[in-house]
Protein backbone atom coordinates (compact mmCIF):
# COMPACT_ATOMS: atom_id res chain seq x y z
CA UNK A 1 0.00 0.00 0.00
CA UNK A 2 0.99 3.62 -0.47
CA UNK A 3 1.45 4.23 3.27
CA UNK A 4 3.81 1.33 3.87
CA UNK A 5 7.09 3.11 3.19
CA UNK A 6 6.42 6.04 5.52
CA UNK A 7 8.60 6.02 8.65
CA UNK A 8 6.47 7.32 11.49
CA UNK A 9 5.44 6.78 15.05
CA UNK A 10 1.81 5.90 14.33
CA UNK A 11 -0.75 7.61 16.53
CA UNK A 12 -4.01 5.65 16.58
CA UNK A 13 -6.72 8.23 16.01
CA UNK A 14 -10.23 7.59 14.75
CA UNK A 15 -12.19 10.52 13.30
CA UNK A 16 -9.84 13.33 12.34
CA UNK A 17 -12.40 16.06 12.88
CA UNK A 18 -12.94 15.24 16.54
CA UNK A 19 -9.67 16.89 17.56
CA UNK A 20 -10.20 20.71 17.68
CA UNK A 21 -9.25 22.87 20.66
CA UNK A 22 -11.82 23.24 23.39
CA UNK A 23 -14.22 26.08 22.58
CA UNK A 24 -13.67 27.79 25.91
CA UNK A 25 -9.87 28.02 25.74
CA UNK A 26 -8.59 31.52 26.42
CA UNK A 27 -5.90 33.30 24.40
CA UNK A 28 -3.60 33.20 27.41
CA UNK A 29 -4.03 29.44 27.76
CA UNK A 30 -3.39 28.95 24.05
CA UNK A 31 -0.16 30.95 24.22
CA UNK A 32 1.01 28.94 27.22
CA UNK A 33 0.31 25.68 25.40
CA UNK A 34 2.06 26.95 22.28
CA UNK A 35 5.29 27.66 24.09
CA UNK A 36 5.50 24.02 25.07
CA UNK A 37 5.52 22.82 21.44
CA UNK A 38 3.05 20.21 22.58
CA UNK A 39 1.59 17.33 20.58
CA UNK A 40 -1.94 18.53 21.40
CA UNK A 41 -1.23 21.96 19.97
CA UNK A 42 0.25 20.50 16.80
CA UNK A 43 -2.70 18.14 16.29
CA UNK A 44 -5.13 21.03 16.81
CA UNK A 45 -3.29 23.21 14.28
CA UNK A 46 -3.17 20.41 11.71
CA UNK A 47 -6.87 19.77 12.24
CA UNK A 48 -7.87 23.43 11.75
CA UNK A 49 -5.63 23.80 8.70
CA UNK A 50 -7.12 20.78 6.93
CA UNK A 51 -10.70 21.79 7.76
CA UNK A 52 -10.11 25.07 5.94
CA UNK A 53 -8.44 23.25 3.04
CA UNK A 54 -11.44 20.92 2.79
CA UNK A 55 -13.78 23.93 2.62
CA UNK A 56 -11.68 25.48 -0.13
CA UNK A 57 -10.69 28.41 2.10
CA UNK A 58 -7.08 28.47 1.07
CA UNK A 59 -6.57 32.13 2.00
CA UNK A 60 -7.73 31.43 5.55
CA UNK A 61 -5.62 28.28 5.68
CA UNK A 62 -2.57 30.41 4.85
CA UNK A 63 -2.47 31.65 8.46
CA UNK A 64 -1.20 28.16 9.40
CA UNK A 65 1.60 28.38 6.80
CA UNK A 66 5.03 29.77 7.60
CA UNK A 67 4.87 33.58 7.02
CA UNK A 68 7.57 33.53 4.33
CA UNK A 69 5.57 31.01 2.29
CA UNK A 70 2.06 32.44 2.60
CA UNK A 71 1.95 34.50 -0.59
CA UNK A 72 3.09 31.60 -2.74
CA UNK A 73 0.74 29.22 -0.92
CA UNK A 74 -2.35 31.45 -1.22
CA UNK A 75 -1.78 31.91 -4.93
CA UNK A 76 -2.12 28.22 -5.72
CA UNK A 77 -5.42 26.52 -6.65
CA UNK A 78 -7.05 24.30 -4.01
CA UNK A 79 -7.04 20.64 -5.14
CA UNK A 80 -10.17 18.51 -4.84
CA UNK A 81 -10.20 15.93 -2.07
CA UNK A 82 -12.35 14.47 0.70
CA UNK A 83 -12.03 12.77 4.08
CA UNK A 84 -8.69 14.03 5.45
CA UNK A 85 -7.38 11.85 8.28
CA UNK A 86 -4.32 12.28 10.45
CA UNK A 87 -2.19 9.17 9.96
CA UNK A 88 1.14 9.76 11.68
CA UNK A 89 3.51 12.26 13.28
CA UNK A 90 7.28 11.92 13.49
CA UNK A 91 9.10 14.48 15.63
CA UNK A 92 12.67 15.65 15.22
CA UNK A 93 15.01 14.98 18.14
CA UNK A 94 14.58 18.48 19.57
CA UNK A 95 10.79 18.33 18.95
CA UNK A 96 10.82 21.66 17.09
CA UNK A 97 9.94 20.04 13.75
CA UNK A 98 7.58 17.23 12.79
CA UNK A 99 6.74 15.29 9.67
CA UNK A 100 2.94 15.04 9.59
CA UNK A 101 1.23 12.56 7.27
CA UNK A 102 -2.44 13.01 6.38
CA UNK A 103 -4.38 10.72 4.06
CA UNK A 104 -7.09 12.08 1.77
CA UNK A 105 -9.35 10.52 -0.84
CA UNK A 106 -8.83 11.55 -4.48
CA UNK A 107 -10.98 10.74 -7.49
CA UNK A 108 -8.48 9.55 -10.11
CA UNK A 109 -8.86 7.87 -13.50
CA UNK A 110 -8.38 4.48 -11.82
CA UNK A 111 -11.03 5.24 -9.20
CA UNK A 112 -11.12 6.70 -5.70
CA UNK A 113 -7.68 6.41 -4.17
CA UNK A 114 -6.25 6.96 -0.69
CA UNK A 115 -3.50 9.53 -1.12
CA UNK A 116 -0.87 10.31 1.54
CA UNK A 117 0.21 13.91 2.02
CA UNK A 118 3.45 14.37 3.93
CA UNK A 119 4.13 17.85 5.31
CA UNK A 120 6.83 19.41 7.45
CA UNK A 121 5.62 21.49 10.39
CA UNK A 122 7.96 23.71 12.41
CA UNK A 123 7.57 25.31 15.83
CA UNK A 124 8.31 29.00 15.31
CA UNK A 125 7.39 32.07 17.35
CA UNK A 126 5.56 29.96 19.94
CA UNK A 127 3.35 28.18 17.42
CA UNK A 128 3.31 25.41 14.80
CA UNK A 129 3.40 26.35 11.09
CA UNK A 130 3.38 24.16 8.00
CA UNK A 131 6.33 24.70 5.67
CA UNK A 132 5.09 25.18 2.11
CA UNK A 133 7.65 23.44 -0.09
CA UNK A 134 6.35 23.56 -3.64
CA UNK A 135 8.99 21.36 -5.23
CA UNK A 136 8.51 18.53 -2.77
CA UNK A 137 4.77 19.00 -2.08
CA UNK A 138 2.95 15.79 -2.97
CA UNK A 139 -0.49 17.39 -2.92
CA UNK A 140 -1.24 20.82 -1.36
CA UNK A 141 1.04 22.75 -3.68
CA UNK A 142 -0.49 21.35 -6.86
CA UNK A 143 -3.43 22.59 -8.87
CA UNK A 144 -6.67 20.83 -9.70
CA UNK A 145 -4.86 17.66 -10.74
CA UNK A 146 -1.95 16.60 -8.53
CA UNK A 147 1.36 15.39 -9.87
CA UNK A 148 0.81 11.71 -9.17
CA UNK A 149 3.75 9.45 -9.76
CA UNK A 150 3.34 6.63 -12.22
CA UNK A 151 4.79 4.17 -9.69
CA UNK A 152 2.13 5.11 -7.09
CA UNK A 153 -0.70 4.54 -9.58
CA UNK A 154 0.92 1.29 -10.67
CA UNK A 155 1.16 0.08 -7.07
CA UNK A 156 -2.50 0.90 -6.46
CA UNK A 157 -3.52 -1.01 -9.60
CA UNK A 158 -1.40 -4.00 -8.61
CA UNK A 159 -2.97 -4.11 -5.15
CA UNK A 160 -6.47 -4.00 -6.59
CA UNK A 161 -5.61 -6.80 -9.02
CA UNK A 162 -4.24 -8.89 -6.15
CA UNK A 163 -7.49 -8.43 -4.22
CA UNK A 164 -9.47 -9.61 -7.24
CA UNK A 165 -7.15 -12.51 -8.11
CA UNK A 166 -6.74 -14.06 -4.67
CA UNK A 167 -9.44 -15.68 -2.56
CA UNK A 168 -9.04 -17.44 0.80
CA UNK A 169 -11.61 -20.04 1.78
CA UNK A 170 -11.35 -18.94 5.42
CA UNK A 171 -9.20 -16.66 7.52
CA UNK A 172 -10.03 -18.17 10.92
CA UNK A 173 -8.49 -21.60 11.55
CA UNK A 174 -9.88 -23.52 14.54
CA UNK A 175 -8.10 -26.72 15.58
CA UNK A 176 -10.45 -27.61 18.45
CA UNK A 177 -8.88 -29.27 21.49
CA UNK A 178 -5.52 -31.05 21.29
CA UNK A 179 -3.06 -32.49 23.77
CA UNK A 180 -0.01 -30.38 24.61
CA UNK A 181 3.03 -31.51 22.62
CA UNK A 182 1.12 -32.31 19.42
CA UNK A 183 1.83 -30.49 16.18
CA UNK A 184 -1.32 -29.05 14.66
CA UNK A 185 -1.58 -29.01 10.87
CA UNK A 186 -4.22 -26.68 9.43
CA UNK A 187 -4.86 -26.44 5.67
CA UNK A 188 -5.32 -22.92 4.34
CA UNK A 189 -7.22 -23.24 1.06
CA UNK A 190 -7.14 -20.57 -1.60
CA UNK A 191 -7.76 -19.78 -5.26
CA UNK A 192 -5.44 -17.68 -7.40
CA UNK A 193 -6.58 -16.50 -10.83
CA UNK A 194 -4.19 -16.11 -13.74
CA UNK A 195 -1.19 -18.18 -14.70
CA UNK A 196 1.61 -16.64 -12.63
CA UNK A 197 2.68 -17.53 -9.10
CA UNK A 198 2.62 -14.84 -6.40
CA UNK A 199 5.22 -14.32 -3.68
CA UNK A 200 3.83 -14.62 -0.16
CA UNK A 201 5.46 -13.72 3.15
CA UNK A 202 4.27 -13.39 6.74
CA UNK A 203 4.32 -10.51 9.20
CA UNK A 204 3.93 -10.57 13.00
CA UNK A 205 3.95 -14.37 12.97
CA UNK A 206 4.23 -16.03 16.42
CA UNK A 207 7.32 -18.23 16.87
CA UNK A 208 5.16 -21.35 17.34
CA UNK A 209 3.65 -21.05 13.86
CA UNK A 210 5.30 -21.91 10.54
CA UNK A 211 3.97 -22.27 7.00
CA UNK A 212 4.37 -25.46 5.00
CA UNK A 213 3.85 -26.27 1.34
CA UNK A 214 5.04 -22.93 -0.07
CA UNK A 215 7.85 -23.63 -2.49
CA UNK A 216 10.21 -20.65 -2.65
CA UNK A 217 7.55 -18.60 -0.84
CA UNK A 218 5.31 -18.73 -3.91
CA UNK A 219 1.55 -19.31 -4.19
CA UNK A 220 0.58 -21.55 -7.09
CA UNK A 221 -2.13 -20.29 -9.46
CA UNK A 222 -5.33 -22.29 -9.85
CA UNK A 223 -8.51 -23.28 -8.05
CA UNK A 224 -8.63 -25.23 -4.78
CA UNK A 225 -4.96 -24.75 -3.95
CA UNK A 226 -3.69 -24.95 -0.39
CA UNK A 227 -0.72 -24.63 1.91
CA UNK A 228 -0.40 -25.56 5.57
CA UNK A 229 -0.25 -23.60 8.81
CA UNK A 230 1.71 -25.64 11.37
CA UNK A 231 1.39 -24.93 15.09
CA UNK A 232 3.72 -26.42 17.69
CA UNK A 233 1.71 -26.71 20.92
CA UNK A 234 4.69 -27.18 23.27
CA UNK A 235 4.59 -23.51 24.23
CA UNK A 236 0.81 -23.34 24.75
CA UNK A 237 -1.44 -24.25 27.63
CA UNK A 238 -5.17 -23.49 27.53
CA UNK A 239 -6.92 -21.21 25.04
CA UNK A 240 -4.95 -20.26 21.92
CA UNK A 241 -5.74 -17.03 20.07
CA UNK A 242 -2.95 -16.21 17.66
CA UNK A 243 -2.92 -14.07 14.56
CA UNK A 244 -0.49 -13.08 11.84
CA UNK A 245 -0.49 -11.33 8.48
CA UNK A 246 -0.18 -13.20 5.19
CA UNK A 247 1.25 -10.66 2.75
CA UNK A 248 1.02 -11.09 -1.03
CA UNK A 249 3.57 -9.25 -3.18
CA UNK A 250 3.38 -8.20 -6.80
CA UNK A 251 5.91 -5.72 -8.15
CA UNK A 252 5.89 -2.91 -5.56
CA UNK A 253 2.38 -3.66 -4.27
CA UNK A 254 1.37 -5.57 -1.14
CA UNK A 255 -1.91 -7.19 -0.17
CA UNK A 256 -2.04 -8.13 3.56
CA UNK A 257 -4.58 -10.59 4.97
CA UNK A 258 -5.22 -11.18 8.66
CA UNK A 259 -5.07 -14.90 9.62
CA UNK A 260 -6.27 -16.16 13.00
CA UNK A 261 -5.43 -19.49 14.63
CA UNK A 262 -7.52 -20.56 17.61
CA UNK A 263 -8.25 -23.63 19.71
CA UNK A 264 -7.48 -25.17 23.08
CA UNK A 265 -4.31 -26.97 24.16
CA UNK A 266 -4.98 -29.45 26.95
CA UNK A 267 -2.50 -30.88 29.40
CA UNK A 268 -3.52 -32.91 32.48
CA UNK A 269 -1.33 -30.78 34.75
CA UNK A 270 -0.34 -27.16 34.10
CA UNK A 271 2.45 -25.11 35.64
CA UNK A 272 2.71 -21.31 35.45
CA UNK A 273 5.22 -19.99 34.66
CA UNK A 274 7.38 -22.70 33.16
CA UNK A 275 10.60 -20.74 33.60
CA UNK A 276 11.87 -18.94 36.71
CA UNK A 277 14.93 -16.70 36.88
CA UNK A 278 16.82 -16.18 40.14
CA UNK A 279 19.44 -13.48 40.58
CA UNK A 280 21.22 -14.32 43.80
CA UNK A 281 23.20 -11.07 43.87
CA UNK A 282 19.98 -9.05 43.77
CA UNK A 283 18.51 -10.97 46.66
CA UNK A 284 16.11 -13.06 44.59
CA UNK A 285 15.63 -16.14 46.75
CA UNK A 286 11.95 -17.03 46.47
CA UNK A 287 9.30 -17.03 43.76
CA UNK A 288 5.88 -18.59 43.28
CA UNK A 289 4.41 -20.98 40.77
CA UNK A 290 0.86 -22.14 40.15
CA UNK A 291 0.23 -25.85 39.58
CA UNK A 292 -3.20 -26.80 38.28
CA UNK A 293 -4.83 -30.21 38.00
CA UNK A 294 -6.89 -30.03 34.79
CA UNK A 295 -7.85 -33.70 34.93
CA UNK A 296 -10.85 -35.36 36.57
CA UNK A 297 -8.62 -37.33 38.94
CA UNK A 298 -6.99 -36.43 42.24
CA UNK A 299 -3.31 -35.52 41.83
CA UNK A 300 -0.59 -36.10 44.40
CA UNK A 301 2.68 -34.23 43.96
CA UNK A 302 5.32 -36.43 45.53
CA UNK A 303 8.86 -35.01 45.18
CA UNK A 304 11.28 -33.13 42.95
CA UNK A 305 14.23 -34.24 40.87
CA UNK A 306 17.08 -31.93 39.87
CA UNK A 307 20.73 -32.05 38.82
CA UNK A 308 21.72 -29.86 41.75
CA UNK A 309 20.29 -29.27 45.20
CA UNK A 310 20.06 -25.51 44.83
CA UNK A 311 16.24 -25.42 44.64
CA UNK A 312 13.49 -26.57 46.98
CA UNK A 313 9.73 -26.41 46.43
CA UNK A 314 7.14 -26.17 49.17
CA UNK A 315 4.77 -27.66 50.08
CA UNK A 316 5.72 -31.21 49.10
CA UNK A 317 4.13 -33.65 49.12
CA UNK A 318 0.86 -31.97 48.15
CA UNK A 319 -2.56 -33.05 46.92
CA UNK A 320 -4.57 -31.21 44.27
CA UNK A 321 -8.19 -32.14 43.70
CA UNK A 322 -9.63 -32.45 40.20
CA UNK A 323 -10.03 -29.07 38.56
CA UNK A 324 -8.18 -27.26 41.37
CA UNK A 325 -4.80 -25.54 41.71
CA UNK A 326 -2.31 -24.60 44.38
CA UNK A 327 0.40 -22.01 44.74
CA UNK A 328 3.83 -23.32 45.58
CA UNK A 329 6.96 -21.52 46.75
CA UNK A 330 10.18 -22.11 44.84
CA UNK A 331 13.29 -21.19 46.84
CA UNK A 332 16.95 -21.03 45.90
CA UNK A 333 18.93 -22.17 48.92
CA UNK A 334 22.46 -21.79 47.58
CA UNK A 335 24.21 -19.75 44.94
CA UNK A 336 24.60 -21.04 41.39
CA UNK A 337 28.13 -21.72 40.18
CA UNK A 338 28.03 -19.89 36.82
CA UNK A 339 25.94 -17.06 35.35
CA UNK A 340 22.73 -18.20 33.66
CA UNK A 341 23.05 -21.80 34.81
CA UNK A 342 20.01 -23.75 33.62
CA UNK A 343 18.48 -26.37 35.86
CA UNK A 344 15.65 -28.56 34.59
CA UNK A 345 13.58 -29.55 37.58
CA UNK A 346 10.85 -32.20 37.58
CA UNK A 347 7.97 -32.42 40.04
CA UNK A 348 7.06 -36.11 40.17
CA UNK A 349 3.55 -37.47 40.75
CA UNK A 350 2.76 -40.33 43.09
CA UNK A 351 0.67 -41.87 40.29
CA UNK A 352 0.59 -40.92 36.58
CA UNK A 353 -2.34 -38.77 35.48
CA UNK A 354 -3.48 -39.61 31.95
CA UNK A 355 -0.03 -41.04 31.19
CA UNK A 356 1.67 -37.93 32.58
CA UNK A 357 4.08 -38.76 35.43
CA UNK A 358 5.65 -35.35 36.15
CA UNK A 359 5.61 -31.68 35.30
CA UNK A 360 8.77 -29.79 34.38
CA UNK A 361 10.04 -26.41 35.55
CA UNK A 362 13.10 -24.66 34.16
CA UNK A 363 15.22 -22.66 36.60
CA UNK A 364 17.84 -20.07 35.56
CA UNK A 365 20.34 -19.69 38.39
CA UNK A 366 22.53 -16.60 38.78
CA UNK A 367 20.44 -15.06 36.01
CA UNK A 368 21.80 -12.07 34.12
CA UNK A 369 19.74 -9.00 33.29
CA UNK A 370 19.11 -10.02 29.70
CA UNK A 371 15.46 -10.34 28.75
CA UNK A 372 14.13 -13.75 27.93
CA UNK A 373 10.77 -14.24 26.23
CA UNK A 374 8.08 -16.26 27.92
CA UNK A 375 9.27 -15.73 31.48
CA UNK A 376 6.47 -14.62 33.77
CA UNK A 377 6.34 -13.58 37.40
CA UNK A 378 2.99 -14.91 38.67
CA UNK A 379 2.77 -12.23 41.34
CA UNK A 380 2.79 -9.55 38.62
CA UNK A 381 0.86 -11.38 35.91
CA UNK A 382 -2.85 -10.45 35.92
CA UNK A 383 -3.91 -13.54 33.98
CA UNK A 384 -2.30 -15.89 36.50
CA UNK A 385 -3.69 -13.93 39.42
CA UNK A 386 -7.15 -14.14 37.88
CA UNK A 387 -6.70 -17.87 37.44
CA UNK A 388 -5.63 -18.24 41.06
CA UNK A 389 -8.80 -16.52 42.23
CA UNK A 390 -11.06 -18.70 40.11
CA UNK A 391 -12.49 -21.72 41.82
CA UNK A 392 -12.57 -23.78 38.69
CA UNK A 393 -11.48 -23.34 35.08
CA UNK A 394 -14.00 -24.20 32.34
CA UNK A 395 -12.46 -26.85 30.14
CA UNK A 396 -13.91 -28.10 26.86
CA UNK A 397 -15.41 -31.57 26.82
CA UNK A 398 -12.95 -34.22 25.70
Amino acid sequence: MIMRNIKAVVLVMSLFFLLPLAAGQTKSQAKTAARKASLDLLVSRVDSYWKLMLQGKRTSAAQYVAPADREEFAGRANPKFTDPRLKSIEFSKDRTEAIVTVTVKRALPIGVMNWPVEERWAFQNSNWYVQFELKSAAFPGGGDEPGISESAIRAELMERELREMFRLEQTVLDFGTVRQGMQVSLPLKYSLAGDESIRATTRDRPPGIVLGGLKNQRLTPGLQQEFTVLLSTNGYDGAVNERFMLVLHRENAEFPLDIRVQGFVYTPVSIFPRVLRFNWNKGEREKEILVRNNSKLELELKSIRSATSAIVIEPLPATILAGQQIQMKVRQIREGAKPDTTENLSIDFAQPIEEMASVNLQIILNASDKKTGGIVDPAKNPEIQKLIKQHQMDLPER
